[in-house]
């Protein structure tokens, strides 16, 4: 099993007095992720990408500051070297006083738990190496937690190493990458790694995020359009019924009993009324003589007849014509509560195999899968 070095440095401290103009909005962690095996070699070429720029002192972030061409061109210098990196970034403004992550030790504790989380939960034998540095507070606390929480046997061999960026080439790299990010999470720059560096991106976790609502408040949705969603729901529901009222095949009679029963509950007893799966599988089952399961309704029945432009609208109740604008919200928020989850699932699948592969494995990278990368983005 490939064993993995982990190189940790951090950008940022821990204050929350914005007030006072060296305080930093950001924390940013940042880990440089090798092969174990591999070590020697890169610190070699990075330490001759430092010796081009910084000669006879460390190639830190702080230096470059403000000189964006240069920070540019140490980047494209980066490109050919086998290193992967992944960050964790805390804006520290949008954390609420009644939190407690305004209190150190309960702030790092926190960051233990999602570093933890996010490398000992993904490399089988992982290293770290941080910068000495770095607040000594930290780094043994973070030491203490992963030795209190992971099970370390014959085949999870892992270790902490402190050691000091001047004799540690590769903790400059980390310092490199992390202060970059927090430059540009901060507003100081319009340089991103990301967008520079793309094949070396393991993944980040930017906390907290911001919430973005994946679902529309029915209740507040103005109704200008219910008489075109009306008529345009009824004429396609009569198009398939006329085209295929005389059909002999079982699955499009079934299809068409649902939906005749839908026009009828409309038209002779509530337009409003969402009509309970349940009622609707007994009376599909009482025309045909067979017992239907729900999931064959949903797959056999709904699914092709939406497939064909019908305007079916669904919500926990059941199903109806949709005679409103609140009945087609009423729909798209049903599927978004489904596939918003779905996405989140498959993303957390896609970031550990990424990391866990060291980038090898990117499964998002396959052209099928370019709309599910979309979407994710």
């Amino acid at each position: 099993m490939d064993s993995f070095l982990a190189y940790l440095d951090e950008s940022g401290g821990h204050g929350f007095d914005f007030s006072n103009e060296g305080t930093s909005t950001h924390f940013v962690i940042c880990a440089i992720l090798i092969d174990e095996s591999k070590n020697d070699y890169l610190a070699s070429e990075f330490d001759k990408i430092k010796f081009k720029y910084y000669p006879v002192s460390e190639l830190k972030s702080s230096k470059i500051a403000k000189n964006e061409s240069l920070r540019l061109r140490i980047l494209a210098d980066l490109e050919p070297l086998d290193f992967k990196y992944f960050y964790l970034i805390i804006d520290k403004r949008q954390i609420l006083p009644d939190t407690g992550l305004q209190y150190k030790e309960v702030f790092y504790k926190f960051l233990y738990g999602i570093l933890y989380n996010n490398l000992f939960r993904t490399f089988r034998n992982l290293s770290i190496i941080a910068d000495e540095m770095i607040s000594d507070e930290f780094l043994k606390g973070f030491k203490n937690y992963v030795l209190q929480n992971h099970t370390v046997d014959l085949f999870h061999q892992n270790r902490f190493d402190f050691k000091n960026g001047k004799t540690t080439v590769l903790l400059q790299l980390a310092d490199l990458i992390g202060g970059t990010m927090n430059r540009y999470y901060s507003n100081k720059s319009n340089i991103s790694v990301k967008d520079y560096l793309p094949n070396k991106f393991l993944g980040d976790i930017i906390w907290p995020q911001n919430y973005k609502p994946f679902t529309v408040d029915e209740s507040l949705v103005l109704d200008e359009y219910k008489d075109i969603i009306a008529d345009l729901a009824l004429l396609r529901i009569e198009g398939y019924l006329n085209k295929n009222a005389n059909s002999n095949e079982l699955i499009i009679k079934k299809r068409v009993y649902f939906l005749n029963y839908l026009k009828s509950i409309y038209l002779y007893n509530s337009k409003t009324r969402f009509i309970y799966t349940d009622e609707i599988i007994q009376h599909i089952g009482n025309l045909t003589g067979e017992i239907i399961k729900e999931q064959y309704f949903r797959q056999q029945i709904i699914g092709p007849l939406r497939t064909e432009g019908l305007l079916i609208s669904s919500n926990s109740k059941g199903y109806k014509i949709p005679c409103s604008t609140s009945d087609i919200y009423a729909f798209f928020n049903l599927s978004s509560r489904i596939i918003h989850p779905m996405l989140h699932r498959l993303k957390k699948t896609h970031d550990a195999l990424l990391q866990a592969t060291n980038g090898k494995l990117n499964v998002l990278n396959n052209a099928e899968f370019d709309y599910l990368k979309k979407m994710m983005e």
